[in-house]
């Protein structure tokens, strides 16, 4: 009995660090945030990571270019070297990942 009450939490634990870890998991939260190294400024053909339908709404909205679903283990990277202008997401392992590498996150207010 022991034996399947422990595969049972590894599955468990399994599907939490999933719903974590994969972007698409986070379509439900209500709270998106902009991402930037340092000033936003953004100009003509600048381009931004989106990664759902409000976020882009609000890329294109500031003037860029938006990006869907631009892989997100590259896009810290991509923001750091000045490649994209700002991230827009929910998805906090890339929050984290874009605060590692200089960046800033604030709060959007986005209507849905």
């Amino acid at each position: 009995m022991r034996r399947a009450s422990t595969s049972a939490s590894r599955i468990v634990i399994a599907l939490s660090v999933l719903s974590l870890v994969l972007p698409g998991s986070n379509a439900a939260a209500s709270t998106e945030y902009l991402c930037t190294r340092g000033k936003l400024d953004v100009a003509r053909g600048d381009t931004a990571a989106c990664y759902s339908d409000e976020g882009c709404a609000f890329i294109v909205k500031i003037g860029a270019d938006p990006v869907r679903d631009f892989d997100p283990a590259s896009a810290p990277y991509a923001l750091a070297r000045g490649k994209i202008v700002a991230i827009v997401t929910s998805y906090w392992a890339l929050i984290r990942k874009v605060k590692g590498v200089g960046g800033s996150c604030s709060k959007l207010e986005l209507s849905r």
